[in-house]
């Protein structure tokens, strides 16, 4: 194994969730982590897990393609059994040098096709706790990977709830009123304790014309920034973002908040 400094490792292999509603522009901000996003073309750096129905539908229209694993017309065991097949495949990808980023578009569809799986085989608690399991083997795997990866959630809103769900909630750094992750019970974890971002993607006006930022530090949505050297908003650009995370490391002006 080999030995490195913290500063080495600095975002060398990002886990960043990118929460906003549909068409806030969550995949096409996963897309310029690639070195060829700029260039048009294939992004052959790049590797989509793809659950939602016509994700990717915008990439043709602006010139771009990109590698995928298309598990919107699964379901049930069969869903189950692609995942741990695309896992595999993806993992010799990543060693290989090909891959350098996954994206996981959306754990919110991923979780529901999960759950509508698993309703046909448990009851209640049962049910949440193997949902749970299937989560936590996928984001694990997942996770191990040596390369960037990058979940799109779509968003729902938390409500008040009894004492102990807003003690939970609180526990988890949430507040009644945000907008969170919708991912069923608790399978939210994972993503939100191991990614080292979570942001907010808005579509904002300005003299320039319609933009898409990410609001790091928003606290009306479930946010993480971690890294101090980041605004409160930030173009909803990858390579961006990395170029700054990495100049103020090299620097020795990196704080994490």
């Amino acid at each position: 194994m080999k030995l490195q400094t913290s500063k080495e490792i600095t975002a060398q292999y990002l886990r960043a969730t990118v929460i906003g509603p549909p068409a806030a522009g969550k995949t096409f901000s996963c897309a310029t982590i690639s070195e060829h996003y700029r260039t048009k073309g294939i992004l052959k750096d790049m590797l989509w897990f793809l659950f939602d129905d016509g994700g990717l539908d915008g990439f043709a229209e602006c010139g771009i393609d990109a590698p995928v694993f298309d598990f919107t017309k699964l379901s049930g065991p069969q869903l189950t059994k692609a995942l741990r097949e695309a896992y595999q495949e993806a993992k010799k990808m990543v060693e290989s040098g090909v891959t350098k980023t996954i994206v996981v578009d959306s754990l919110t569809v991923l979780d529901k096709g999960l759950l509508a799986h698993l309703m046909t085989l448990f009851q209640k608690w049962d049910l949440y706790n193997a949902l749970l399991k299937e989560h936590s083997l996928f984001f694990h795997n997942i996770k191990k990977l040596p390369c960037h990866v990058l979940f799109t959630v779509h968003e729902k809103f938390l409500h008040d709830g009894d004492d102990v769900q807003n003690a939970k909630s609180k526990a988890e750094g949430l507040t009644p009123g945000q907008t969170i992750m919708d991912i069923t019970g608790s399978g939210a974890r994972f993503y939100r304790a191991n990614s080292s971002m979570i942001l907010p993607i808005k579509t904002v006006h300005t003299p320039q014309g319609v933009e898409r930022v990410f609001l790091p530090w928003d606290k009306t949505t479930e946010s993480k920034g971690r890294f101090a050297c980041l605004d409160k908003r930030e173009p909803a650009d990858f390579t961006l973002l990395l170029a700054k995370i990495q100049a103020a490391a090299k620097e020795g002006s990196l704080t994490l908040s």
